[in-house]
């Protein structure tokens, strides 16, 4: 038993082991992934040599997020990195895997917040580390320096020319030597191209005489080259051992590392090598001078530190490049100026302010700039630099009725009349009077009036003081703007802009002309009422004046306008335009035709339409009409009252749960309207009432003779029934499955093809359903929802009918 338990806990805990390490490999779960099980999911879904997109497209299918899709580039990237740390390498890896990787490295900015205080402003210099467009990645393609160091691993090339011909690639090994053929092995380590090239010399003049009397010559040259490895230290973004290229530099390592902190130096980086500091970088050289005479190349085992900011100053407002400034302790005001790219245009150069942190509270400088600006700065300044104001010191402005208007100074236009005579006064300009907007000596507005003519003349002038403003007024612009009005037979009437010895024919042409039924005999001007000669108010509105451009009287002809009159232009009391109704199903010329006159009537629409064709249902024909079309304003205003007042009925018994119909509303919505017709008895009869007299876009609709009834409603199933002779009402519905349980029998009612209406009516107690014709339609309302009383309602209910029982029968008793 015991065997037994042992067995089963072994492959529980081996279990569990699986499940927790499956549950590791989450790809969800990417940043608790050790690098082993990145791997593992890189080869589980072949993730290795994709491109971009493929690669985006594949972690998409795995289920990760954009966020997770970058964390996972980072960790394949700093493992390749790793890798290659831990590997041999050569060059071409090494560019491939480390600087083509420089945007796998962790962001700086979760780190180091790159924005300073409330001026949002980045450390100069620090974009460059986060700009993944440059790589610094070194020159692997140049010609191998001369002072390089040759180590374990560099490629050597051995070109040996002249009478003796011969190329060879070494590798220099672990010993530090080269083994060349047929000679032996040739200690390179440590040496520089230069001096290698001699001892390679020197050893091989055994092998090839020629090295030595100069027939033959021998050069070196690196092929591929060694990986070495850099510590970086200090205020780094990310510091750590580094796998780079041989001939990389102090900023090649920075840029891979990440650059520094936000507390990192800019201006001290030094370079230790062997224990000792052989080189203090500046990337301020580099950034503002282009100097990289101390950008050094780094060997094998190098250490690079970063040490803490000494001195960070802020420099904001008009200046070239506002930020925050690494400073050395013997740089000023002066240099962070100029580190600053110097004053912008509209800065106020005179004097800077500078905020600082004193002991115990916040101090304000002003420095003046002429004279100190070799100012001493503390860490944690904020050098301010204001623009200039805007105010001028010797500004007029002038503006209006001018032909050039604007800004001019007054140190070469002192006055008035030279100014006026050098902007050009229009024309249109007001020349009575003007003005100037000035400030006294206490800064109050003050006017000084003046007449534009006079000014232009006299000379000299009004004397003009800085900020003063001018004012030259147009004539149009001190009267109500003039128009004239033109109203009715024109064919564009409306509103125009009045105009001096403007004529009634004048504005008519301006309106385009007269329409086709315009009479000219009876035109009417209307003219405000202005200033009567006896100054009493009177009850008149308006000057009428009617004159008739028919005749050649030139007092009528040549009618002056004056400004705001209104033109009416009438239309003539005998013009007639064309009217046309509509006939359309089963006769033998359906179209539309022009009535001849206001008497045309039904019978004669069918007579011009050819008469009936044999199929035509006679007792089916409709007529519509507009019956709301061609009213007066008033008219439809009574109407839209009307409608409201239908709707607002029609919504309360709704809400009252009584019967209603909303095809009422909405067939008063339509313009056209069905009219109730008898048209056999107009045709058999003309003239009498039944042939209705037509009226303009009337539609006389004559269907085909029609074999069926049609049931709709509560019936249980409304439908198309043949009609038979002598069928009525109550069979239709019978054959409709018969009423249904919320039907409202007696508002049974029936539309004829005509458009006729009739409705279920009542003699004592017996229902009369009205006649059924052929093509009719048979509508069966239903009643409205009763809505069921609650078990308290009933109660409530039930109580108080009894207690009003107990009252009748104590009103009984006491009687």
């Amino acid at each position: 038993m015991k065997r037994i338990f042992l067995i089963s806990s072994i492959f529980f805990f081996i279990f569990f082991l699986q499940i927790n390490v499956i549950a590791q490999i989450n790809p969800s779960n990417i940043e608790n992934l050790t690098d082993q099980q990145v791997m593992q999911l890189v080869n589980q879904y072949d993730l290795a040599g994709l491109s971009e997109t493929d690669f985006n497209q594949r972690a998409k299918e795995m289920g990760l997020g954009v966020d997770q899709i970058q964390l996972l580039q980072k960790r394949i990237a700093l493992i390749n990195m790793n890798d290659i740390a831990m590997s041999n390498g050569n060059a071409s890896t090494l560019k491939t895997d480390v600087y083509n990787k420089r945007a796998a490295l962790p962001s700086k900015v979760p780190e180091k917040q790159k924005i300073y205080n409330q001026n949002e402003l980045q450390i100069f210099g620090s974009n460059i580390f986060d700009n993944l467009q440059l790589s610094f990645q070194p020159n692997l393609q140049i010609a191998t320096p001369a002072n390089y160091l040759i180590g374990t691993n560099d490629e050597l090339i051995i070109d040996v020319y002249g009478i003796s011909d011969l190329t060879k690639k070494l590798l220099v090994n672990t010993e530090g030597n080269i083994r060349f053929p047929k000679y032996g092995p040739i200690k390179v380590a440590g040496l520089s191209i230069e001096h290698a090239t001699n001892k390679v010399k020197r050893e091989l003049t055994n092998l090839y005489p020629g090295l030595k009397n100069g027939t033959t010559s021998i050069k070196l040259s690196l092929g591929q080259m060694r990986s070495i490895q850099v510590t970086l230290l200090g205020e780094v973004v990310t510091p750590g051992t580094y796998t780079i290229p041989s001939l990389s530099t102090i900023m090649n390592a920075l840029y891979t590392s990440g650059g520094p902190t936000t507390i990192g130096s800019f201006r001290q980086i030094e370079l230790v090598r062997s224990g000792k500091v052989i080189s203090n970088f500046d990337i301020y050289d580099f950034l503002l001078k282009g100097d990289l005479t101390k950008n050094t190349l780094l060997q094998d085992q190098d250490i690079i530190k970063v040490a803490p900011y000494f001195k960070r100053v802020t420099v904001i407002g008009a200046i070239k490049k506002p930020a925050i400034f690494d400073l050395k302790p013997t740089e000023n005001l002066q240099d962070v100026i100029a580190y600053a790219g110097s004053y912008a245009d509209n800065s106020m150069k005179d004097f800077v302010r500078i905020k600082r942190m004193g002991n115990s509270q916040m101090e304000i400088l002003t420095v003046f700039s002429k004279d100190n600006l070799n100012t001493k700065l503390v860490s944690g300044d904020v050098v301010f630099v204001d623009s200039l104001a805007k105010t001028y010191q010797n500004r007029v402005n002038i503006s209006g009725a001018i032909n050039y208007p604007g800004d001019y100074g007054i140190d070469q236009i002192n006055n008035l009349h030279d100014l006026l005579n050098l902007v050009s006064v229009k024309q249109n300009a007001y020349l009575n009077r003007a003005y100037i907007k000035r400030r006294d000596a206490q800064l109050n507005p003050v006017f000084i009036n003046f007449n534009v003519s006079e000014a232009l003349k006299s000379n000299p002038s009004i004397a003009l003081n800085k900020e003063d403003s001018i004012v030259i007024f147009e004539n149009n612009q001190l009267h109500e703007t003039y128009t004239v009005k033109i109203n009715g037979q024109v064919n564009q009437p409306g509103s125009y802009m009045f105009s001096k010895n403007m004529t009634v024919r004048d504005l008519i042409l301006m309106a385009s002309g007269y329409k086709d039924g315009a009479t000219l005999d009876k035109i009417e001007i209307a003219r405000r009422l202005r200033e009567t000669s006896s100054g009493i108010d009177t009850s008149a509105l308006a000057s009428i004046k009617v004159i008739d451009l028919s005749n050649k009287e030139q007092s009528n002809l040549d009618y002056i306008l004056e400004p705001f009159d209104i033109v009416e232009v009438r239309q003539s009391s005998v013009y007639k335009e064309q009217i046309s109704v509509k006939v359309e199903g089963e006769v033998m010329y359906p179209g539309t035709y022009i009535l001849s006159s206001n008497n045309e009537k039904l019978s004669d629409l069918i007579v011009r339409a050819g008469g009936l064709k044999k199929t035509a249902f006679v007792e089916g024909a409709v007529l519509y009409r507009n019956t709301y079309s061609n009213k007066s304003i008033v008219d439809k205003n009574m109407f839209a009252s009307k409608l409201k007042i239908i709707q607002t009925e029609t919504i309360a018994n709704s809400a009252s749960n009584k019967q209603s119909d909303s095809s009422t509303v909405k067939s008063l919505l339509v313009d056209q309207k069905p009219v109730g017709l008898k048209l056999a008895d107009a045709l058999k009869n003309p003239a009498s009432l039944e042939d209705i007299r037509l009226e303009e876009s009337d539609v006389l609709s004559i269907p085909k003779l029609l074999e069926t009834v049609q049931s709709f409603g509560a019936v249980r199933v409304p439908k198309q029934l043949i009609y038979e002779p002598g069928m009525g009402v109550s069979k239709a519905i019978f054959m409709s499955g018969g009423f249904t349980e919320t039907a409202y029998k007696k508002g049974t009612y029936v539309v004829y093809s005509n458009g006729d209406v009739k409705k279920t009516h009542k003699f004592f107690f017996i229902r009369i359903y009205p006649k059924l014709k052929r093509g009719a339609e048979i509508y069966v309302p239903s009643k409205g929802i009763k809505v069921k009383m609650t078990t308290n309602e009933v109660l409530g209910l039930g109580g108080t009918i009894l207690s009003m029982s107990g009252l009748l029968l104590a009103l009984v008793r006491t009687l």
